[in-house]
């Protein structure tokens, strides 16, 4: 009987900890999406939250008030997480265009992320480590 109870014991534990893998991942995908979604519109101030503080202001420098900006598309080429040592890659693809011209060009950003751990107990938040490259 003893058994039976330590058995459950361990599956139980065993599925906690795999459920928390699952949880890290998708905040993972939560808060990388959210970055996405805020330079498709061109919103810049609110994307700069997703890189580390020193990046900050070198992100937006390359990103200007620019009505002439139109961002057709935004969303990432590549993607690779390892949860184990909390790091990710990825690749940020841009398509946009600057009026008055209507030729549609792109841009690639390959980004460093890193988890922080401690500063959100519920969940592991995400940040970006390097500054973009030159956007045209």
């Amino acid at each position: 009987m003893m058994r039976i109870v330590m058995a459950g014991l361990m599956l139980i534990l065993l599925l906690g900890a795999c459920t928390k893998i699952a949880e890290q991942s998708s905040d993972f995908g939560k808060i990388s999406n959210h970055f996405v979604e805020s330079v498709r519109w061109k919103d810049f101030q609110g994307a700069a939250k997703f890189l580390e503080e020193d990046q900050r202001e070198a992100f937006l420098q390359q990103f200007p008030r620019n009505k002439d900006l139109h961002m057709v598309d935004a969303r990432f080429e590549q993607v690779e997480v390892n949860e184990e040592t909390g790091e990710a890659e990825t690749v940020l693809f841009v398509e946009y265009y600057m009026l008055p011209s209507v030729t549609i060009k792109e841009w690639r950003w390959t980004q460093q992320w890193q988890r922080l751990s401690g500063k959100f107990p519920q969940e592991g938040f995400w940040l970006i480590q390097d500054a973009p490259p030159d956007f045209p």
